[in-house]
């Protein structure tokens, strides 16, 4: 019920985690940004590439009258992160939401994802990270990337968190690798598959299953 006002220095953002198939999509983010001593742009990032380095938000009527920035770009299949950061040292606009709209996109798990930014030292949080087809008919591949070498356990939680064993701990060298797997009993609906390494992997990625 309230907007995210940034604090007043360079480099401050917002992140969402969205799935997606890939292909073309609409961001439409809604905001304020009514003081004429703020800065009237922001960079847009998309999986760690710098994609408008001063996306515009223009100067609105008032602290109460909302406006909209609107981009098409693409995404990747599976998690993608949109970013958008501040570029200077004074305020920006407060962003009220994030509508994402396209071929079915899904939301990501931001808790996951924030915990994996702050404590994770061996996950390449980025497009590697992926579940492909998505949506699937139950057969789909897993990928993912690591920094380093570590053994690796894959489970499917359902939407009521009952819990399939993809994988047992298994030992993964540094690297992209792809897991296949396809599922005994399809049942449609919305799943996490969460990857779970000894050391400090640790991914959520979210699926559809038509």
């Amino acid at each position: 019920g309230k907007v995210i006002n940034l604090t007043n220095s360079v480099a401050k953002g917002i992140s969402w985690k969205i799935n997606a198939i890939a292909g073309s999509y609409l961001l439409n983010f809604r905001y304020v940004n009514s003081s004429s001593s703020n800065t009237f742009s922001m960079k847009l990032i998309v999986n760690g590439v710098v994609i408008n380095a001063a996306f515009p938000f223009p100067k609105t009527t008032g602290s109460t009258v909302f406006s909209n920035a609107t981009i098409n770009l693409n995404l990747v299949n599976g998690s993608n992160t949109i970013r958008i950061e501040s570029t200077a040292a004074n305020a920006t606009a407060d962003i009220d939401w994030l509508e994402v709209t396209g071929n079915n996109p899904l939301p990501g798990n931001c808790l996951v994802a924030r915990e994996s930014t702050q404590q994770n030292n061996n996950i390449i949080p980025n497009e590697s990270n992926s579940i492909f087809p998505n949506p699937s008919n139950g057969e789909f591949t897993i990928a993912f990337n690591l920094i380093k070498a570590e053994k690796i356990s894959i489970n499917l939680f359902d939407a009521e968190g009952k819990s399939t064993c993809i994988l047992k701990s298994k030992y993964f060298s540094e690297g992209n690798h792809k897991v296949p797997y396809i599922m005994n009993q399809k049942r449609p609906g919305v799943y996490n598959v969460v990857l779970i390494g000894e050391k400090k992997f640790r991914e959520t990625i979210k699926m559809a299953i038509l």
